[in-house]
């Protein structure tokens, strides 16, 4: 898309009338930044079985007025979400929705719906370093609190972001930058800090993934 613009500019450039007028309009259409996930709303073909992401969790009920709220979703109302591993590999992934109006916000705007940092712990991806924690681009994650006895969630300046729990959220918002450390240690990982591994595996309420990382998710074929 971007070299279609470009071509366009160029093509612009020969028409003294026109190439001001939209020179403009198509800059800023450079600037904007591309979309991270994608969502595929029927059958696809993968190399394996798809896993659900936050455990099966409605995503669009953490972005609920109140502070959001815990609800599993229904495998029947289903969408998979498409991302990018750090080597480039389209990986496929399940969410499921409560209702179909919750899964039809969501497939609106899923780069907007979709949690920061794959829905791992906040805390984690900005602040828990090597050599005492593993977590890495092939080492993935820190655990996230889906449940209401964790409440590991919040949404935060329109992005949704996760911990293992409710006090993790706290500790993560108590620094500013912490949110930037974040961002640039996720981008560092996978080119985007909206890209890349998605949480399938790693629960407050199951395994923390501090001795082994999540299973990848299959590919899309």
């Amino acid at each position: 898309l971007k070299l279609q613009f470009l071509y366009l500019i160029a093509s612009l450039g020969h028409c003294k009338n026109l190439h001001m007028t939209y020179l403009p309009w198509l800059a800023a259409a450079l600037a904007l930044p591309a979309s991270a996930y994608r969502v595929i709303d029927g059958p696809v073909k993968t190399a394996g079985p798809i896993p659900a992401i936050m455990d099966g969790y409605d995503v669009m009920g953490f972005w609920e007025a109140g502070g959001g709220r815990s609800v599993k979703g229904n495998p029947a109302i289903n969408a998979t979400v498409v991302s990018k591993d750090r080597d480039g590999t389209e990986r496929a992934y399940a969410a499921y929705f409560a209702s179909e109006a919750a899964k039809a916000n969501f497939t609106s705007n899923v780069d907007k719906f979709m949690p920061q940092y794959g829905g791992f712990c906040a805390w984690g991806a900005c602040c828990e370093l090597p050599p005492q924690w593993p977590w890495s681009a092939e080492w993935l994650g820190p655990p996230a609190g889906v449940d209401e006895k964790n409440k590991g969630w919040r949404v935060v300046d329109g992005k949704l972001y996760f911990a293992i729990w409710t006090s993790y959220v706290d500790k993560f918002f108590e620094r500013p930058e912490n949110v930037r450390l974040g961002d640039e240690r996720w981008a560092g990982w996978f080119g985007s800090a909206t890209e890349g591994v998605v949480n399938v595996g790693c629960f407050a309420t199951g395994t923390y993934c501090t001795d082994r990382p999540q299973e990848k998710a299959p590919a899309l074929l």
